[in-house]
């Protein structure tokens, strides 16, 4: 459909702009406020006409019928993401009501026109209806439903939505216009979709009530649509007035008539006493404030139907109140007294819609559309009861071709029936245009079918593109939901893979409450939750199975496995310790004696006794078997909180001020340690304080409110040892397990590691807010933390590898590892457990250099990974093969070794180095000869295309061919500067290089000959042949790239938008050029027009280096921002493959595109493998197995992030 045009009344545009762009009218603040709303005078223009529904005051309900308004909030603007204004821009106001304004705007980010709704008010009723209004259209994709494209909260707080910009003209005003009963006829194809759209919401749960022709559009070209759903309902949600499925609120509007002030609308807009919706198409059920379901609807279509075929409503009347009691009072007038000549079966098709008692009428739309789709297809409907001869004409009208011809026949020999003849023929020509006219409206239909779907499937790619770094499950979820018809599998590839690269998780969200604690058993099956919700549950991982342990009165705070892990001891509000069997979930014994809530308790090591710490100043120990206890200390003065040694005979407590104090429960004597001092102030939001001891039980640790860390040595008891150096207060600690090692997390996000040995720190990646988790693995190679900006950080301190989960919608409260270390176990206030699997990563280290890495290659059969680096050696890291096998070293040159190549066979490795020589060397490392190239740099080196030959570029300007095979090199000529770029063409006959004497030239390798190419401003920095050899191309440090025809004596020049051409790549075809420079883009140009078709934009700092998969559709980049990037040319989309630590300076791509490589100044050499299936149906299916959750999973969360 076409958008609108801007016209020049408020009536015309509100009229013409469709779908939600309606506003309701503005309820009065008493109403607002419960008490009692006198009558508005009618709003006319914008306001009158965009009005869905008002409502009445209680003064004015029929009797027996209260008002009672509850608590709002379910449908707060609060839960939609806040959206900046300058994602759209605004272009005209086209319609404004009491409460809002609609406006035509472009979306900036999917460049399209869009309708652009906003509130105005600020009213919770008015409020909650607008937002009710956006989230159930939005769930509703049918072709004659507008698709709600957005909906969000600009900063400053006002709600508002973005849909699709259409134009039509109301039923209503359509069937004023059409006089005659004739006239109207035609108009039964619009109710079928308007039923056929009805129907489709019921099967989602979703009741319109307020349906009447006012509330259907209908466009230049056929299109039906249903509109303003802002009175909607989801009969799947529960009630909250506690009245049940009761209707709420009195809201009428007569058709056409006046209109009454709207009354506050409560949570999901049912309040006790009130009605909603138009009277004149109102079910006497809701007209009374009486339950509703779809057979209001039904209803409501009924009354659409007897508009259509009488020329008026069912019941008119001046004010709303006088129809709302007319409802009440009895049926309207019978159709067949309003209009004559209407067919029985379609009487009886209103009369069932529109049957005073629910259970009389058709139970949901569908059916009623289907019983008129009979009709308009000449067929015998189920409602009516035919005599034989109405089913003689019902034969005639589905037989009518044959019967026409035998009638006609017939007429021939028997004069007297022309006239029947006559009316048979103007009959069947009637029916005949009718049912050409509802074929067309049916093609139309399916065609805005497609259309809907396309744009769905549109927007489910934005929503699954916006969720990857929010939360990679949602993502795959909404990937999930893409239709049958579905075709931009290119996309939804490149979006699937870079969710996989974040990490999805197995969500564990069975509790209510935010999760406080979580523990896993030793074999990594099973995991303990400990939640707010007064439960703890024990979940098998394998299954996704959880048991409930029910039987605390208040949150639990701390969970965990007793040794033997057949028990579970859970804690917390309710001032008990429980003991549940961690088979079957029964509680084993309740331990009670504290007075306050219990921090946490500890089994110990034989599982005979558990040791406890809570809010009432007290340490006790408590003896399973019996259940009796004793108090191991009580000063309040010295016991806030509490940790114990892992050896069971040490304790430490710290008490008012930070003091600590030392317990030996072996002596019983006690001690204020010197000096020390803990962070107490973290006891407003962390259960413990900043302090622990050492797995080995030797060191005590406690982090000081000024950032000092203290180290108290068990053995030597004297001085405290303090640690310096951070700029802020300790609030998270935790030991490696060798006790070597402790992370601190201080409060403004720093995170460091010391060596307990050296007193020195490694500082890691700063939080984004307080860490509130921290914890190593059992390996102590990894470390993650997490904390209030909801995401959890690891590193991997073998590898150097550094990663991120998302997913969790609120704080962080517990990180864990399994055993194995090839799980991390992420606990949050949202409720969930997630569990992340480790061994999936996006990437691996495959080796490292000492120093900077500076160039990679892969072999041609894709085998082998050769890369140079700045410990003076090349190494060839296999790529197949079990375990980890050793790298073949190229040792020889003294210095950095800088560039390398691989030969087009695979056979023969050349390397350069600053030592000044290039080496060539076989695959076992062993070197084949050396030759030395004086300059201050080392050369630039190429494998000819058939590798019999290494072209080099010297740095004082020669241009030298090595035979490989003879060792002979002959200087084939030189330029007046160093060389900085070679290429052969691909049939190997001629050799182009670029200069740093602003010069490019190409040799002929067959003749001697060569050309010198000028006209540059600045060095030449990059050279390349078009595969066809037609073209070539130089990048200049001038800002401009230059094409070379084929016996052309000038280039073609272009701007590459004020950056240097570094770097060039032809695509197989020879059609496309990829060009790089100082910016963080890649230009994609067309090679024939010297356009740029597309730049290639995601990285955060200039590209360094690209390298084009051999068939030409994949495209990986490297860049200074530390990642590595993978892109599909064919749809221009990319996504990060992984990250180094430092500046990436090389990469490379596999033949098939199946993985790329890339070294960085980090030193590391990393594979990245892109192993998802390609194949659509292959694509859809690793999709829907990749996670169990649905998008119905995240729709408390949509539009609260």
């Amino acid at each position: 459909m076409e958008g609108c045009s801007r016209v020049s009344s408020q009536r015309a545009s509100a009229e013409r702009i469709g779908a939600m762009n309606r506003e309701p009218s503005r309820g009065s603040e008493e109403t607002e406020r419960g008490q009692p709303a006198t009558s508005a005078p009618p709003t006319r223009g914008a306001g009158a006409d965009l009005g869905a529904a008002t409502t009445l005051s209680k003064s004015q309900a029929p009797s027996g019928v209260t008002t009672h308004v509850p608590s709002s909030g379910r449908w707060s603007a609060a839960r939609l993401p806040l959206v900046d204004r300058a994602s759209y821009a605004v272009e005209t106001e086209v319609a404004q009501g009491g409460i809002g304004r609609v406006l035509s705007a472009r979306d900036q980010r999917l460049d399209r026109r869009v309708a652009l709704k906003e509130l105005l008010d600020s009213g919770s009723a008015a409020e909650d209806r607008f937002v009710r209004e956006a989230l159930l259209t939005a769930r509703l994709q049918h072709p004659s439903i507008v698709p709600v494209y957005e909906a969000g909260r600009w900063p400053t707080g006002e709600p508002f939505y973005s849909m699709k910009l259409v134009s039509g003209r109301p039923l209503s005003e359509i069937i004023d216009g059409a006089r005659t009963i004739d006239e109207r006829l035609p108009l039964l194809t619009h109710v079928l979709a308007v039923a056929d759209a009805v129907a489709y919401a019921h099967e989602k749960r979703i009741i319109h009530r307020d349906l009447k022709p006012a509330n259907v559009l209908v466009g230049a070209h056929g299109e039906t649509l249903v509109i303003d759903w802002g009175l909607g309902k989801d009969l799947s949600e529960p009630t909250g007035n506690g009245q049940g499925s009761r209707e709420g609120e009195r809201s009428s509007a007569p058709e056409g008539g006046d209109d009454v002030d709207e009354a506050a609308l409560g949570d999901g807009i049912t309040l006790v006493g009130s009605v909603m919706g138009t009277p004149a198409y109102m079910p006497p059920e809701q007209a009374a404030a009486e339950a509703v379901d779809e057979r209001a609807d039904v209803y409501a279509l009924g009354a659409i139907l007897y508009h259509v075929l009488a020329g008026r409503p069912p019941y008119a009347g001046v004010s709303g109140i006088k129809v709302l009691q007319r409802v009440l009072e009895g049926p309207p007038t019978p159709l067949r007294k309003m209009q004559r000549g209407i067919q029985l079966d379609l009487l009886a098709i209103v009369d069932k819609a529109m049957a005073r008692d629910p259970a009389g009428r058709y139970p949901t739309a569908k059916a009623l559309a289907e019983d008129l789709r009979r009709f308009l297809a000449g067929q015998l409907v189920g409602v009516h009861s035919y005599t034989t001869r109405e089913k003689i004409w019902r034969f005639a009208r589905r037989h009518r071709a044959a019967l026409s011809v035998a009638v006609a026949a017939f007429c021939v020999l028997v004069t007297a029936g022309g006239l029947f003849v006559t009316g048979v023929l103007k009959e069947r020509d009637r029916v005949t245009r009718e049912h050409a006219m509802a074929e067309e409206a049916r093609k139309k239909a399916v065609e805005a079918e497609q259309r809907a779907v396309a744009h769905a499937d549109e927007l489910t790619l934005v929503q699954a593109r916006a969720a990857v770094l929010r939360d990679p499950n949602e993502a795959l979820a909404w990937l999930k939901t893409l239709s049958p018809t579905f075709d931009q599998w290119s996309s939804a590839r490149v979006v699937a893979a870079d969710a996989w690269v974040h990490g999805p998780a197995q969500v564990l969200r069975d509790q209510k409450g935010a999760v406080n604690r979580v523990d896993i058993s030793k074999d990594g099956k099973r995991l303990v939750v400990a939640s707010d919700d007064h439960t703890a549950r024990i979940y098998d991982l394998t299954t996704g199975v959880s048991i409930e342990l029910r039987g605390h009165e208040d949150e639990v705070w701390f969970a965990t496995f007793f040794p033997d892990e057949q028990r579970v001891l859970t804690t917390g509000k309710d001032r008990t310790i429980r003991i549940w069997d961690a088979a079957t979930g029964a509680v084993i014994s309740t331990l009670r004696g504290h007075a306050r809530p219990i921090v946490f308790a500890l089994p110990s090591r034989d599982g005979k006794e558990v040791v406890s710490q809570a809010d009432d100043w007290t340490v006790r120990a408590w003896d399973v078997a019996t259940g009796k206890h004793r108090v191991l200390a009580s000063d309040p003065e010295m016991t806030r909180k509490g940790a114990f040694a892992p050896n069971e005979r040490h304790f430490v407590t710290a008490g008012k001020h930070g003091t600590l104090t030392l317990f030996d429960r072996k002596t019983g004597e006690s001690f204020v340690l010197p000096e020390m001092r803990v962070h107490d102030a973290t006891a407003q939001f962390l259960p413990r304080f900043p302090m622990g001891f050492s797995p080995d039980s030797r060191v005590l640790a406690a982090g000081d409110p000024d950032g000092t860390l203290w180290l108290w040595d068990m053995q030597k008891k004297d001085k405290p040892r303090k640690l310096e150096g951070q700029a802020s207060a300790i609030q998270r600690l935790a030991f490696a397990p060798d006790s070597q090692r402790l992370a601190t997390a201080t409060v403004d996000g720093t995170v460091r590691v010391w060596d307990l040995a050296t007193g020195t720190a490694t500082t890691l990646p700063t939080y984004d807010g307080s860490v509130f988790a921290l914890a190593f693995s059992l390996d102590g190679r990894m470390l993650a933390y997490g904390g209030n900006d909801h995401e959890v950080r690891l590193v991997n301190f073998a590898t150097g590898e550094r990663r991120r989960f998302v997913g969790m919608r609120d704080n962080v409260s517990d990180v864990l590892f399994s055993d194995d270390g090839t799980r991390l176990v992420v606990a949050s206030v949202d409720g969930t457990a997630r569990v992340f699997t480790l061994d999936t990563t996006p990437g691996r280290v495959l080796g490292r250099h000492e120093g900077a890495a500076f160039e990679v290659d892969i072999t041609p059969g894709g085998d082998h990974v050769l890369s140079a680096g700045a410990d003076g050696v090349a190494q060839l890291w296999p790529t197949r093969g079990s375990g980890r096998a050793k790298p073949v070293t190229l040792t020889g040159h003294v210095g950095r070794v800088i560039h390398t190549e691989m030969s087009p066979a695979g056979d023969v490795v050349a390397t350069a180095g600053e030592d000044g020589t290039v080496r060539l060397w076989d695959m076992q490392g062993h070197e084949i000869r050396a030759a030395r190239a004086d300059g201050a740099r080392p050369p630039v080196i190429k494998f000819s295309p058939d590798g019999g030959s290494v072209a080099i570029g010297h740095t004082r300007g020669d241009v030298e061919l090595w035979n490989v095979d003879s060792g002979e090199a002959r200087v084939i000529g030189r330029h007046e500067a160093s060389v900085l770029a070679l290429a052969f063409s691909a049939d190997g006959s001629r050799l182009a290089t670029g200069s740093a004497d602003k010069t490019a030239r190409i040799w002929m390798l067959t003749t001697g000959e060569s050309r010198v190419l000028g006209g540059h401003e600045e060095a030449v920095e990059s050279v390349a042949f078009s595969p066809d050899g037609k073209v070539f191309a130089s990048g200049c440090l001038d800002h401009k790239l230059r094409l070379w025809d084929e016996g052309a004596a000038a280039p073609r020049t272009y701007d590459a938008s004020g950056y240097r051409v570094a770097g060039l790549s032809f695509t197989p075809d020879s059609e496309t050029l990829l060009s790089l420079g100082d910016d963080a883009t890649v230009r994609v140009w067309d090679v024939g027009t010297g356009a740029i078709r597309s730049a290639l934009r995601g990285h955060n700092g200039p590209i360094r280096t690209l390298a084009l998969a051999a068939n030409g559709a994949a495209l990986v980049t490297g860049s200074d921002d530390k990642t590595v990037r993978l892109w599909d040319l064919a749809i221009g989309e990319g996504r990060v493959l992984g990250t180094h630590e430092s500046v990436v300076r090389d990469v490379d791509i596999a033949p098939d595109g199946s993985w790329a490589v890339s070294v960085g100044r980090d030193g590391t050499v990393r594979v990245w493998p892109d192993d998802l299936p390609r194949e659509p149906e292959a694509l859809r299916t690793w999709i829907a197995r990749s996670v169990p959750d649905t998008v119905e999973h995240f729709a408390g969360h949509l539009l609260a992030d």
